[in-house]
């Protein structure tokens, strides 16, 4: 072989070992976080559907016994119905779905109507209702439940996000292809950022700080309800992808995208039973959102 023959090879071999890329050893942290990754996120839905029911299970009575707790103390107002009417939803779209069948598909649209349609509203009407209470220390009671309420809908809506993301096995660009996943994303991103802070705000070297007013908190939180709830509408209302080649690929807006129907509730359920569905969760939200004063709590005399 001549030198310059050889030297091409050299130069040939050398490129295509740049090109390769490198694996990780065994035991490294990146080694570690891939084989995490993929055993969270490239797993079977059969492999993962046991531990997201246990998880579940686990959230619901956790957030039922937290609002049963908020219901004792305080004065009962509209809004108060209004997380009862997220109840029945999340109650009667969980009959429903496991009718069909227990797959790892239905628990996303079911945790995602638990935490957004039934405890966020419930976590919203129990600090409402804290201003009833003449008591600091029961006013400051209900204002950790609102905490505690907002984390489990976090966790619930975070757990329905994973379950629709196994559940489609599809690689990562091709995942959030439709407005109701952006929607979904950018609302639920608003939530936790409105969570994180207001932990940041409640959280101090002397302890819980209970009792305190942050303007952009209230705002944030409206916002990031209001696209919940549209995402829980819109999933049910149609199914319109807005990136059909995945991320990279041309954005399109099909000429369909008003047109009730093609979603999940429309064709195993039909569409009458998907409209009054969606009534249930529209008139949750309203009745959540009713502006409304709690009654003030009587006095209470003590006996000389």
């Amino acid at each position: 072989m001549s030198d310059a023959a050889a030297s091409a090879a050299s130069s040939g071999a050398a490129a295509a070992a740049a090109a390769t890329p490198e694996i990780p050893e065994a035991g490294s942290a990146m080694y570690a976080s891939i084989s995490l990754y993929t055993k969270l996120f490239e797993a079977e839905p059969a492999e993962v559907l046991d531990y997201v029911v246990m998880v579940t299970v686990v959230l619901i009575v956790a957030g039922v016994v937290m609002h049963l707790l908020s219901l004792v103390k305080g004065s009962l107002t509209i809004n108060t119905f209004g997380s009862m009417l997220g109840a029945m939803s999340t109650a009667a779209l969980t009959y429903a779905a496991l009718s069909k069948g227990n797959k790892l598909f239905v628990w996303h649209p079911i945790l995602m109507t638990f935490g957004a349609v039934y405890i966020a509203t419930a976590g919203i009407e129990t600090v409402v209702r804290r201003k009833a209470k003449r008591s600091s220390g029961d006013r400051k009671w209900m204002t950790l439940l609102h905490w505690l309420l907002f984390d489990v809908a976090a966790a619930s809506m975070i757990l329905g996000l994973y379950a629709i993301y196994v559940n489609k096995q599809k690689p990562l660009y091709k995942h959030f292809a439709s407005a109701h996943a952006w929607v979904g994303m950018v609302s639920l991103g608003f939530f936790l950022l409105n969570l994180c802070t207001g932990s940041m705000n409640t959280i101090s070297t002397k302890g819980l700080k209970l009792t305190w007013v942050d303007w952009t908190h209230r705002i944030i939180g409206k916002v990031s309800y209001i696209g919940l709830i549209a995402t829980v509408l819109s999933g049910h209302y149609n199914k319109v992808k807005i990136l059909p080649e995945g991320w990279g690929g041309k954005l399109v807006l099909p000429d369909n995208y008003l047109t009730f129907g093609g979603s999940w509730t429309t064709k195993v359920f039909g569409e009458t039973a998907t409209w009054a569905f969606m009534g249930l969760v529209a008139a949750a939200f309203v009745c959540g959102v009713f502006p409304t004063k709690p009654k003030l709590e009587p006095k209470v005399v003590k006996k000389a």
